[in-house]
């Protein structure tokens, strides 16, 4: 899972803006906002038949959050 993602004048000029949250979301790993969005979303992602692709993306949100968590817990060790 690499690459990267649209710009957010890309998603806005193709109308697809229920990726902006999404986005977001699995870029700052906050994995309850993944879940809303995508549960908010879920008839539009389906429907387009992105919803399993979209869904795999919580494993990007995951693996963002740990790397906070592991930076943050770096830090707090160097400084004690």
């Amino acid at each position: 899972m690499l690459g990267r993602f649209p710009k957010l004048e890309l998603l806005k000029k193709y109308r697809l803006t229920q990726f902006i949250e999404i986005i977001r979301a699995v870029k700052s790993g906050d994995i309850k906002t993944f879940d809303e969005s995508l549960a908010e979303h879920q008839a539009f992602f389906i429907q387009r038949g992105v919803y399993v692709i979209v869904e795999k993306l919580r494993t990007l949100a995951w693996r963002n959050l740990f790397k906070k968590v592991y930076a943050f817990n770096l830090l707090m060790q160097l400084t004690t």
